[in-house]
């Protein structure tokens, strides 16, 4: 069962698929950061802080023909560590970015309650 919620036409992607999106050109202005790089990083970073990673969801917007465009980027990483075990509560993170210049690259932690 997915976690992460998808509306505005977009859909779940693996972190292989996010790979093989282009992104858009660079220029002197605007630098584009590749999602599968970004997801990366966060996942690395969470790594060295003892953290283990349980499950990951990727979601990016798709065009009208149902085919990932790429222009959105929405990602959910829920993570453990053995130094804190609740079994009522997991961390979790939040991402976004876009390359239609409509959200700025953002991070968000918080929890998932379980009931």
């Amino acid at each position: 069962m997915s976690r992460l919620l998808c509306h505005a036409g977009a859909k779940l992607i693996s972190i292989k698929d996010l790979e093989t999106l282009q992104k858009p050109p660079s220029s002197p202005s605007y630098q584009p950061v590749d999602y599968s790089i970004f997801a990366s990083l966060i996942e690395e970073i969470l790594a060295d802080n003892q953290f283990e990673i349980t499950k990951t969801e990727y979601a990016v917007t798709t065009d009208r023909h149902g085919q990932y465009d790429g222009r959105k980027f929405f990602g959910l990483i829920e993570a453990k560590r053995s130094d804190f075990e609740n079994p009522d509560y997991s961390p979790a993170i939040g991402l976004r970015t876009s390359w239609d210049k409509s959200i700025a690259p953002q991070i968000i932690s918080g929890g998932n309650v379980f009931i």
